[in-house]
């Protein structure tokens, strides 16, 4: 997982989490203990939740068409 820092129209930085896979295994045992015929379609986070290491800086060079 990654978060969008820092973006605007020449760059942007990922932030990386870490350690993503017990919060994970977490939110799967809860999804297993639906009632049948319900599945949910998305999982929103607060970047608070989780612990972020490493960065990656994005460049946008634009390519001449010619």
């Amino acid at each position: 997982m990654f978060l969008g820092i820092g973006m605007n129209q020449d760059r942007a930085k990922l932030i990386i989490a870490a350690s993503v896979q017990s919060f994970a295994s977490k939110i799967l045992e809860v999804f297993k203990e639906l009632p049948k015929g319900i599945s949910p379609d998305s999982v929103s986070v607060k970047p608070s939740s989780l612990s972020f290491t490493g960065e990656i800086d994005i460049q946008n060079y634009e390519m001449d068409e010619d």
